[in-house]
């Protein structure tokens, strides 16, 4: 009997498990389309012919800011530019 309860409640947990992944994966999609929709939405001005030359501007000067902020925080954390490592 306990091995069918151990057997039940492990179901029970991999199912729950399951079910948390599941919805962690749906918010990241949410999130991400949430994300397109505000950008778009600051390009409503545009007319339907650049609107997509612009989307992928704003795209990429996003991931220039993410890679340019990653590089300044690894020169940062390795002291390169740090004034007080040459004493």
């Amino acid at each position: 009997m306990l091995k069918i309860m151990d057997g039940m409640e492990q179901e029970s947990k991999i199912e729950r498990e399951k079910i948390l992944y599941d919805q962690f994966i749906s918010n990241l999609k949410n999130e991400e389309f949430m994300g397109h929709v505000e950008k778009l939405k600051e390009l409503d001005f545009a007319e339907g012919l650049v609107l997509q030359t612009l989307f992928d501007y704003r795209i990429k000067d996003e991931q220039y800011q993410v890679d340019l902020a990653q590089e300044i925080s690894k020169e940062y954390h390795s002291g390169k530019l740090d004034p007080q490592a040459g004493k």
